[in-house]
């Protein structure tokens, strides 16, 4: 066995994910802060609970790492900048069970630090709360959220070979054309600044000339960020034709990497995964109504367009999203501007990043759990070649909004085309493709001679939620997000029409004295209760979490632990946690990263990758 197919074999897969929160302000008296503010309060609180460091990143705005392995920053457009999100990510998890728990810790730490931002010593807006929002899409239907994370092959045999050729080629003509886009970029910058100078000069003399006629001899030309001056709008207006520009610019170059990417890369994944992934969303879904009272199981669902991404725009909503991988490619280049070459040698690993970009934000544990679950144990089996056929679905992304919309999931509206050769009608539901992956699941275990026991519970907690489904959902009220929160919608309507439920008809998911119109009649207070249902703060899933209606799957002791500890299967993690805790100790100038450490600035710094960083220390 050579040295190569020894790594396969000792290959150990993670998982990691990202959420997105939404930065929530409300007050009697003051107005909005930037978001840039928000989230800068919010993270000097996190350092009073776990030690922190600098993150590396020049993608990410202020990113740090905590202790345990995680990883936070502010996300944002840079024609948005001012209305950006706070995202966390878990450090890498050997097993679905654990990265549920880091999800909870992050949580936790959050609500921690909010509580202290909120309290009456601490808040700096009086009368005034910050919160979060753990969701996908906001009132105004903008698009966030969750992404998973599971590294895998990316590509095995010829196609691996194709792939590396490729990006032998492809690199030095992406650093070509990236210096061009630079110098195109900084061209109109520069235009900009210009203007900028002209502008603002007959900007000042219009306003000293208007204050003067006023008997006003003290004026503020710029209060950033709480008033929408001449410089808020000049920003706004900079990042749309810089983003415009360098969209446009990119394209031709991004286009051909992600033609590779779409047909040479985690083949297997996304064909085995397909319908599994289009069809999980009948318990992984967080549930969300819109302006005419329709009903969707997923907020991600409704405006995913196409199965993997095959632009740069970030409109481009798709279930496979290989943006990760495009990233990297990007900073490879730049980095071997600097004579760096670690990107490098992570962009052409056979193991990578296998992003899904189709994921909710889970409130309850239960849909967390089975949103990773069953993937990374199908993720098994497709690598050790016992998923050799699945069923083929007619028009994916049809279906996929088919299914979204409740109560559709329980229809036989899926058409299988191969359905002769996998055992399964020619049309079938949501529920009945759910079970034929179950079922193959269970055949996999059978054959191992060890089964964690993890995945005996997966899997048991799998079918009883799908029997639920199948026979009497509304059982899994504070276990299902969509469900949950639709009986909340549904309690709230009755309770503004002052009715009570039939005594006839129990089911409160499908309510005899509720239609379509009051949906659309109540649609405002729907809405307060689809938001705040997500709020880690104090919202509503909180309230039941309060009220023993939820499922738990860890102590409070786990989760304080893990807000403070890396989880132990994680290597990297345990080195990252390792370097953080010193740094105040032994450390001077230290920025961390997922996979290496840079100790000092500039031409003198050194990049360590974290699975040599013992080796040079010793």
């Amino acid at each position: 066995m050579d040295q190569n197919e020894q790594k396969e074999k000792n290959f150990k897969r993670y998982i990691g994910l990202e959420t997105e929160y939404a930065i929530r302000f409300s007050s009697e008296h003051s107005e909005r802060p930037d978001n840039r503010i928000l989230y800068d309060l919010i993270i000097k609180i996190i350092p009073s609970y776990v030690r922190i460091a600098e993150g590396t990143s020049i993608l990410k705005w202020k990113q740090i790492f905590t202790e345990n392995g995680s990883a936070f920053c502010y996300e944002s457009l840079p024609h948005h900048l001012e209305s950006g999100l706070l995202e966390a990510a878990t450090p890498e998890c050997e097993s679905p069970l654990e990265v549920l728990l880091y999800q909870k810790a992050i949580d936790r730490l959050l609500k921690k630090c909010l509580e202290k931002l909120n309290s009456p010593y601490k808040n700096s807006y009086p009368k005034s709360t910050i919160s979060l929002i753990k969701n996908c899409k906001d009132a105004f239907d903008n698009i966030y959220g969750a992404q998973e994370n599971y590294s895998g092959y990316i590509a095995k045999g010829i196609y691996f070979f194709l792939y590396r050729s490729f990006l032998v080629f492809y690199l030095p003509l992406l650093a070509f054309y990236i210096l061009v886009v630079f110098l195109v970029s900084f061209l109109i910058l520069f235009i900009q600044s210009i203007l900028l100078i002209f502008v603002y000069f007959f900007y000042i003399i219009f306003i000293s000339l208007n204050q003067k006629q006023k008997n006003k001899y003290q004026y503020e030309v710029f209060v950033f960020p709480a008033h929408k001056t001449f410089f808020y709008y000049f920003e706004k207006i900079s990042g749309n034709l810089l983003t415009f520009t360098e969209i446009i610019l990119s394209l031709p170059m991004i286009a051909p990497y992600v033609i590779i990417l779409k047909y040479l890369t985690f083949r297997d994944y996304k064909k085995h995964l397909l319908p599994f992934l289009i069809t999980r969303i009948i318990y992984t879904g967080s549930g969300s109504i819109n302006k005419d009272g329709k009903y969707y199981l997923s907020e991600k669902a409704i405006f995913t367009k196409r199965i993997a991404r095959t632009t740069n725009f970030p409109a481009d909503r798709c279930i496979y999203d290989p943006g990760n991988l495009m990233k990297l490619a990007y900073l490879s280049v730049l980095s071997f501007f600097k004579l760096e070459f670690h990107y490098l040698k992570q962009l052409f690993s056979k193991i990578q990043r296998f992003q899904i970009g189709m994921s909710d934000s889970c409130m309850s544990e239960v849909s967390e759990l089975l949103k990773v679950g069953p993937i990374y144990i199908l993720m098994n089996m497709i690598d050790e070649g016992f998923l050799k056929n699945s069923p083929k679905i007619s028009s994916p992304i049809q279906i996929l909004k088919y299914i979204n919309e409740y109560p559709n999931y329980k229809k036989t509206a899926i058409k299988i085309k191969n359905h002769t050769n996998i055992d399964l009608p020619q049309n079938v539901s949501a529920i009945d493709i759910q079970y034929w992956y179950l079922n193959q699941v269970k055949d996999y275990l059978k054959q191992r001679k060890v089964i964690q026991p993890e995945f005996i519970m997966i899997i048991q907690l799998w079918e009883d939620v799908l029997n639920s489904l199948k026979e009497e959902p509304e059982k899994l009220f504070g276990k299902i997000d969509w469900i949950t929160k639709r009986i909340l919608m549904n309690q709230a309507i009755l309770k503004e029409k002052r009715m009570n439920l039939n005594h006839n008809n129990n089911n409160i998911l499908d309510v005899e004295q509720i239609n379509l119109e009051d949906y659309q009649k109540y649609y405002e207070l729907l809405k307060i209760i689809d938001i705040k249902y997500h709020d880690i703060y104090e919202g509503y899933y909180s309230e039941l979490e309060k009220a023993n209606l939820t499922k738990h799957f860890f102590s409070e002791e786990e989760i304080e632990n893990a807000i403070k500890n890396p989880p132990q299967s994680s290597s990297l993690a345990k080195i990252r946690s390792t370097i953080i805790r010193k740094m105040n100790q032994s450390y001077d100038n230290i920025k961390i990263s997922w996979n290496y450490v840079r100790i000092g600035n500039g031409a003198v710094s050194k990049i360590i990758d974290l699975k040599d960083y013992k080796k040079k220390k010793n």
